[in-house]
């Protein structure tokens, strides 16, 4: 759903490079990053760039099937005493079409759990 991939990507790995820098023995993670390593030839090429950053916030930019483009801000907030638990919250911009067709997909939600 993601319009930006190749940046989502991008930010997804220099992510994951950032929690691996504090969780060096954690055997999950060691784990996951070999399986997506065998598993994807553009995970390997990003993994070798080493770049680190945790995002906190920014946009997304999604093709959603049922209501079309969105254009949302979001936020992570850390929920303290978690033990590294997110919070992400998305939002649109007032007024905007991403903010009507995110009403929309809350009317469909609504629709469909009845």
């Amino acid at each position: 759903m993601h319009r930006d991939w190749s940046r989502v990507t991008t930010d997804a790995v220099a992510g994951i490079r950032a929690v691996s820098a504090t969780h060096l023995d954690d055997e999950v993670l060691t784990a996951l990053v070999g399986e997506l390593s065998i598993a994807s030839a553009v995970f390997r090429q990003l993994w070798a760039r080493h770049d680190v950053h945790l995002r906190t916030g920014g946009t997304s930019l999604l093709d959603h099937p049922e209501v079309g483009p969105l254009d949302l801000r979001h936020e992570k907030l850390t929920v303290a005493g978690t033990d590294g638990q997110t919070l992400v919250a998305y939002h649109a911009e007032p007024n905007s079409p991403s903010a009507d067709a995110l009403q929309l997909l809350g009317t469909l939600a609504a629709h469909a759990h009845r």
